[in-house]
């Protein structure tokens, strides 16, 4: 189990302190504001849901694409392949007839690959002659057809068979060389082609990116390695993820903070070389389970899901810097049903035979995997603002005119409550469904759809669920629109050594009202310190000790992005720098991306003035509520008026106001208590104030505190103790 927070983050539209919320993960959206990721709001399902499968004349198969709007990714075929056939060597091509037609080919938006073995590669080969026929074989419709994949993948994970049998008396590190030559000849003669303009070559297919090991000496000897040789000509580089053991490697898990260290490590590496971020094709992914069982299990095979869902919201916050992706779920895998399997289906495979003795005379039915995309069914739309106060439960949300979509993943191995809250209110939202699915490891998954009352119902997620909340809502314009960007430096895996700053810098920063993350990605021992101390142009900020999923036991070392936030007031147009410094000495840094989101205009939350701060509107319009069995509501027993809130714990209420810089101010409040548990109220401003209530009867507080370089602040109530209740009312905050 990771190390947990004391203090849990509660997020808005800024990370703060929240001293009990502990039990509940705080998920807020509003649809009213629009997101986007650089300049891409709109969800694209074709980058998402597809299958790994080309397409073909199945009926069952067209049905299925067409009722859940799904996209077909990736087989094995292609030019090597095609030539072998021909001449029986790798390395030697045939003579093609000639096609006359001299316009761009049209191409179909899936990956084509080839297996990674002598029929394809073998050492000594002219690279040079082996790009030249790829480029002939796509142009000429003689070989290719009519219509040619939008992607070519050389070879499916070749530096993991680099050192097969079949290559030798080549070393693995020669093979790898050859390999590397091979798809920067194959990338530079299709991009060459006048014919092949709407084709993108992407590589290498790494099975294994595990790229800390023996302190990242994997990382240069491969990926870096493959980069520094044939990226110039890569439109994408390729990376497979899984949860499980990809051909090599300890059973460990990819998905959470791995997955998007690696990634992290690949985009800044690339900026570094090229000066701008490669895109990624993740070209297969999902969960391996190395359980041995003498015939096909629903549940066994049911497992990979839940992988695939984990994997999806970190590949859902990167669609400006993602082609395409493909979860590891193919069609009906008929090569696979035959008498040397026993007859059994294939793993991944979507569709079961009900006699699989004779496939010619058989109907097929969806295995529980088809549940991926029953799930994701019609979601689509623009990204909305979507925010989770713990790392652990992933959100992402869109709205499609008048439909909303809000999708929450646990990666953690516990149950967590949710506590839903939309910053528009639920008003002008009904007709909400929750989508579930389930799976769990003795059983497999558990589907189902039912009724949600989201501004009442309590939401619990099991370890491994996804849930999607579905509804009709207004259709009136975005009021705001916030907009991510991320921020790259040439600094990358930097080595830790105790107590030297280690320090990357940013410029170009868009800043304003908004947000920030630094998303630090370390490698090291278990027993190290995964917290430094951390400043932002010089200013401390906290830094939590909770990050995406689990604490990677499995694996030799740690490797993981940890997310640290702060207040965007803290960056500056240029000049940034982000400042590291570790207790203990060993592993590295391997990169820190800058992560910034502004909105368009000042949101309601940093208004100068209150929202409702006497609560006499008889709502509570302004202030952010968490609950974990508690309640809050507007009550007649008020200091001055006819209203106050009243908080019956555990829960709390919070307010975000913008103020001035190294300024003073006084917070003051009207406030009582009912009960023995604790109750506290303050200001957080990088660093909390705060009071304990004790006082019985309606009594005025105060107290004094200085912004120092914070424009925000977040004044907060929060009840720890059941059977406890604040009132509270009047709530001033004046600059002196």
């Amino acid at each position: 189990m990771k190390r947990r927070k004391e203090k849990l983050f509660v997020v808005l539209s800024f990370v703060g302190y929240c001293a009990f919320a502990q039990q509940t993960t705080i998920v807020t959206i509003d649809h009213m504001v629009q997101r986007y990721l650089d300049n891409v709001s709109k969800l694209e399902r074709n980058i998402y849901f597809n299958m790994h499968s080309t397409p073909g004349n199945d009926k069952d198969i067209s049905k299925f694409v067409n009722d859940y709007n799904v996209g077909f990714g990736r087989g094995f075929w292609g030019p090597f392949s095609w030539s072998y056939n021909k001449t029986k060597e790798a390395g030697k091509y045939p003579i093609p007839t000639h096609d006359y037609d001299t316009s761009s080919r049209p191409t179909q938006r899936y990956i084509s690959t080839e297996h990674a073995n002598n029929q394809i590669v073998k050492y000594g080969m002219d690279t040079e002659k082996a790009g030249a026929w790829a480029a002939e074989y796509f142009s000429n419709k003689n070989c290719s057809g009519s219509v040619i994949p939008e992607f070519f993948e050389p070879m499916n994970e070749p530096f993991v068979h680099a050192g097969d049998e079949c290559f030798k008396p080549a070393t693995s590190e020669q093979m790898k060389t050859l390999i590397i030559s091979y798809y920067a000849q194959i990338g530079k003669h299709i991009h060459q082609s006048p014919r092949l303009q709407k084709m993108k070559v992407v590589g290498y297919a790494d099975a294994y990116p595990s790229m800390e090991i023996n302190d990242f000496s994997h990382w240069n000897g491969n990926m870096k390695k493959f980069i520094d040789g044939a990226g110039e000509h890569m439109d994408a580089i390729s990376v497979h993820l899984y949860d499980g053991i990809n051909i090599r490697g300890k059973k460990s898990r990819r998905s959470g903070s791995n997955s998007e260290a690696i990634l992290d490590l690949v985009e800044t590496y690339c900026y570094k070389q090229f000066g701008f971020v490669k895109p990624h094709a993740i070209t297969e992914y999902g969960g391996i389970d190395d359980t041995e069982t003498p015939e096909y299990s629903e549940i066994v095979n049911a497992r990979s899901v839940a992988s695939i869902n984990h994997l999806l919201f970190n590949l859902l916050e990167r669609q400006d810097k993602l082609l395409i992706s493909v979860p590891f779920l193919v069609n009906k895998a008929e090569w696979y049903i035959n008498a040397a399997n026993n007859y059994q289906s294939y793993g991944p495979a979507l569709f079961l035979p009900d006699n699989p003795n004779d496939l010619k005379n058989t109907t097929w039915r969806l295995s529980k995997k088809a549940d991926f995309f029953k799930l994701w069914k019609d979601v689509e739309g623009d990204r909305i603002e979507a925010q989770t106060s713990n790392p652990d439960i992933q959100v992402s949300a869109f709205r499609n005119g008048n439909k909303l979509y809000v999708a929450i993943d646990n990666v953690d191995d516990f149950p967590h409550f949710i506590n839903l809250q939309n910053i528009s209110g639920w008003e002008s939202v009904s007709n909400v469904k929750l989508r579930s699915l389930k799976v769990f490891y003795d059983t497999g998954i558990e589907y189902e759809e039912t009724e949600f009352a989201p501004e009442s119902d309590k939401l619990k997620i099991e370890k491994d669920e996804t849930v999607i909340l579905v509804a009709d809502v207004s259709s009136e314009a975005y009021k705001n629109a916030i907009r991510r960007k991320k921020y790259y430096t040439s600094t990358y895996l930097q080595p830790i050594r105790s107590g030297v700053p280690i320090t990357f810098s940013f410029g170009g920063v868009d800043v304003g009202y908004g947000r920030a993350i630094a998303r630090m990605s370390i490698g090291r021992k278990h027993s190290m310190s995964k917290k430094p101390e951390v400043k932002v142009n010089g200013i401390s900020v906290d830094v939590p000790d909770n990050w995406k999923g689990y604490d990677q036991v499995g694996r030799d070392d740690f490797f993981g992005m940890l997310e640290i936030p702060f207040d965007l007031a803290l960056l500056k147009e240029s000049d940034n720098e982000i400042t590291f410094i570790f207790p203990d000495a060993g592993g590295h840094v391997s990169s820190v991306v800058l992560q910034a989101e502004r909105y368009d205009k000042k949101p309601l939350l940093y208004s100068k003035d209150f929202v409702n701060k006497d609560f006499e509107i008889g709502k509570l319009n302004g202030w952010i509520p968490w609950c974990i069995e508690g309640n809050i509501k507007l009550d007649s027993e008020a200091a001055n008026g006819e209203y106050a809130a009243k908080i019956s714990g555990p829960a709390g209420l919070s307010q975000m106001l913008s103020i001035d810089e190294n300024s003073n101010y006084v917070f003051s409040f009207f406030t009582k208590k009912k009960g023995e548990g604790v109750a506290v109220i303050g200001a957080d401003i990088q660093g909390v104030d705060f009071e304990e209530i004790n006082n019985t009867s309606y009594m005025e507080h105060e107290f004094e505190f200085n912004s120092g370089n914070n424009s925000v602040v977040r004044l907060f109530i929060d009840v720890k103790d059941f059977a406890t209740s604040v009132w509270i009312d009047d709530v001033k905050l004046e600059k002196k």
